[in-house]
């Protein structure tokens, strides 16, 4: 998911597919988003930093905790 990660929307809703089944809200996609952007994506370590960021707050969002 590296190569998405300047592309902060692009790498959620691949995240959001794959580990979430599309299960996340647009509120909690939105709050991770923003917290996900917060994370420069031009350093050396900024991609990965985003993608790391990004599954661990969609793996901790209620939607993806909470079994259906």
């Amino acid at each position: 998911w590296v190569p998405l990660a300047s592309n902060a929307q692009s790498l959620l809703d691949q995240i959001n597919l794959l580990l979430a089944g599309g299960a996340l809200s647009a509120g909690t996609i939105s709050k991770i988003k923003t917290a996900v952007e917060t994370i420069s994506a031009t350093t050396t370590t900024g991609p990965l930093q985003r993608v790391q960021a990004a599954i661990m707050l969609v793996m901790a969002s209620p939607e993806y905790l909470v079994q259906k």
